[in-house]
């Protein structure tokens, strides 16, 4: 667990990498939190330490914002596991879903022209509106919509987006 108060940032620098670390005990969650800002200019990814099902890795602070990039990837031995990320934020970097896991936003994001989503897992959005103005890839990729009035613009660079499916 790694607190982050209000009014602090916490930044991981250009070349740095920020593992994501779940525990060797399975718990139910790993968590970033607080009340303060985590920004993301260089890698961020996970790292699982626990085969238990339904893991999760959660970021929960009062915004997340991602220039760098973000690689959520199957390891080939963990079962699926999701990474909730429940702040507000803006995106001009990468994220990238591995089948087999999922990416859940649970406050409005924005990805800016400048992004890049490619999922070939399950991106699932919730809790207002989310505004998707960078690439997207996906056609083997699952979008969810839950949760209240959430909203999803699709205005990508690059033309027509293609699901594998869209649970609305």
């Amino acid at each position: 667990w790694l607190t982050i108060n209000a009014g602090a940032t916490v930044t991981n620098k250009p070349g740095s990498l920020l593992r994501l670390v779940t525990s060797p005990s399975g718990g139910s969650f790993s968590t970033i939190g607080g009340g303060g800002n985590l920004v993301n200019e260089g890698a961020l990814r996970n790292d699982f330490q626990s085969a238990t099902a339904g893991h999760t890795i959660m970021i929960d602070t009062a915004n997340f914002n991602n220039s760098g990039t973000v690689n959520f990837l199957a390891d080939g031995v963990n079962p699926t596991k999701p990474l909730l990320i429940s702040a507000a934020g803006t995106h001009t970097g990468t994220f990238t879903v591995d089948a087999g896991h999922e990416l859940r936003f649970e406050q409005p994001n924005t990805f800016q022209a400048a992004s890049t989503v490619n999922n070939t897992g399950t991106l699932v959005f919730s809790g207002g509106t989310h505004n998707l103005q960078g690439a997207y890839t996906g056609t083997t990729g699952a979008v969810k919509m839950s949760g209240g009035t959430t909203l999803v613009n699709f205005d990508t660079t690059g033309g027509a987006v293609t699901f594998a499916s869209l649970d609305v």
